[in-house]
C-alpha cells in the first residue's frame, strides 16, 4: 500500500506539473444544426495556482472544482446565478475530482494526504465530517453510476477500470489501462471509458453492467482523452485549444477553437440541462 500511495502521489504531481496554471472557465452551451456553440466564457477560478476537474451540481446553478490554496488543494463551489464562490473543504493535502453523489447531500473527492495516504472520501455540502467511501483502494478517478455503484480508475502494478458495488461490498475489474475520463452515458444503462492499452490508438468504449457487453465506439483524436457526453449519441472532446464533436454515425467534426491563445483543453463538464459548459484550459508558456 505504501508503494501504491507513493505511485499515486507521483501520478498526480506529474499531471499537475504538466499543466501550467490551468484555469476553469464557464460558458453557455447549445447544439446547432452545424455542431455546437459556446458563448460568454468567463474565468471562474482566477487563481495563480492549480484549478481543475470541474463538475456541475445537479438541481443547482453551481460548479465544483479543485483549487490550490497555499500548500493544499481544496474544493470550491461557484454559484453562477449569484456570481459567488465558497470553499467547501479546508484541510491539508490535495482534494481532487469533486463529484456530487446521487443523494445530492454529499460530494465525493479523492483526498491525497501529506503522509501519502490516498483514498476516495465522502464530504458533506453543509455540516458534518467527511468519511472514507472505499477503504484500501488507490483510486485516481471516479464516476457515480447509481446510488451504490462506482466506476473508477484504480492504480496498481497495472492500472485497472474497476466497478465498486458499495451496497454489496463487491469489487469487479472490468478492463486494464483506462484513461481518466469515466462517465455514465446519458439515456442508457452504460458507462464509458477510454481504453489506453495501445499507446498510439486510444479508444472510447462503453460497458453495459447488465449484459457485461463491451462496445468500441471510436478512436480518440491523437493524444486526447478528456471527453463529456452531450446525449447518448454525441460527445465533446478536447484537442489543443479547441473542441471536437463526435456524433454516432458521423464521426468527428473539425476542431472548433475555443481560446485564442495556444494551450490545452483538458477537463470538460456540462450541466444536466446541457445549457452550461465548464472547460479547463492551460495556456502554453512562451
Amino acid at each position: 500500500m505504501k508503494y501504491l500511495n507513493i505511485l499515486l502521489a507521483l501520478f498526480l504531481v506529474i499531471e499537475v506539473q504538466a499543466q501550467s496554471n490551468p484555469e476553469v472557465y464557464l460558458g453557455d452551451f447549445s447544439l446547432t444544426d452545424e455542431g455546437f456553440e459556446i458563448s460568454n466564457l468567463i474565468n471562474i477560478s482566477n487563481n495563480p495556482g492549480y484549478d481543475n476537474q470541474p463538475s456541475f451540481v445537479p438541481n443547482m446553478s453551481a460548479v465544483l472544482f479543485s483549487s490550490q490554496r497555499g500548500e493544499s488543494t481544496d474544493i470550491k463551489m461557484y454559484d453562477y446565478e449569484l456570481n459567488s464562490t465558497v470553499w467547501l473543504t479546508e484541510s491539508e493535502g490535495g482534494k481532487y475530482s469533486p463529484t456530487t453523489m446521487p443523494d445530492e447531500d454529499f460530494f465525493s473527492a479523492i483526498w491525497l494526504k501529506p503522509d501519502g495516504e490516498q483514498l476516495l472520501w465522502k464530504f458533506p455540502f453543509t455540516e458534518g465530517e467527511p468519511s472514507v467511501l472505499v477503504p484500501d483502494e488507490v483510486i485516481g478517478y471516479h464516476s457515480w453510476f447509481d446510488d451504490h455503484t462506482l466506476y473508477t480508475f484504480v492504480l496498481g502494478d497495472t492500472f485497472t477500470f474497476v466497478e465498486f458495488d458499495l451496497e454489496n461490498d463487491r469489487r469487479t475489474v472490468i478492463a486494464t489501462n483506462p484513461g481518466r475520463s469515466i462517465h455514465k452515458v446519458p439515456e442508457t444503462n452504460e458507462v464509458s471509458f477510454i481504453d489506453k492499452n495501445e499507446p498510439t490508438q486510444w479508444l472510447v468504449k462503453t460497458y453495459d453492467p447488465d449484459s457485461k457487453r463491451m462496445t468500441t465506439l471510436t478512436r480518440t483524436p491523437d493524444g486526447s482523452e478528456d471527453m463529456f457526453w452531450i446525449n447518448s449519441g454525441s460527445f465533446l472532446i478536447g484537442t489543443n485549444n479547441g473542441l471536437m464533436l463526435w456524433k454516432e454515425g458521423h464521426g468527428y467534426t473539425a476542431p472548433v477553437p475555443i481560446f485564442d491563445s495556444n494551450g490545452v483543453i483538458s477537463r470538460i463538464s456540462l450541466s444536466s440541462d446541457r445549457t452550461k459548459i465548464a472547460i479547463v484550459f492551460a495556456e502554453s508558456e512562451e
